[in-house]
């Protein structure tokens, strides 16, 4: 997925190292604006999920599956990024964003967007 340059907040975070779930509970409690993109070594390739934010909340995700050129989106992306974050070859970034960014990211697919925001 295509995303602005923001300002990079944490990068390279070893995913074993790190609790991925309080991360984004904080983010959330920040009121963090813009992404957490996690990548990871799977069992058959390379992953790579997203999970966007504004003002706190967890609004858009998107899942791809490299190897097999599959995308999941949304709702379920949301699912298989969390289960991702639990690989043990992988790391996460932190990006942050201004509003409009995270607006016009989502704007140019609006499929991402979660049902109900985190």
């Amino acid at each position: 997925m295509n995303l602005p340059s923001g300002n990079v907040q944490k990068q390279g975070l070893i995913l074993k190292e790190n609790d991925v779930k309080k991360l984004v509970t904080g983010l959330i409690e920040e009121k963090f604006s813009g992404y957490a993109a996690l990548t990871i070594e799977g069992f058959d390739g390379f992953e790579e999920g997203t999970l966007l934010f504004k003002r706190g909340f967890g609004v858009a995700c998107i899942f791809e599956y490299l190897k097999f050129d599959l995308t999941v989106i949304s709702d379920l992306a949301l699912a298989h990024f969390f289960n991702a974050a639990g690989a043990n070859f992988g790391v996460i970034d932190v990006v942050q964003l201004s509003d409009l960014q995270v607006d016009m990211s989502i704007a140019f697919n609006e499929k991402i967007k979660l049902s109900t925001a985190l």
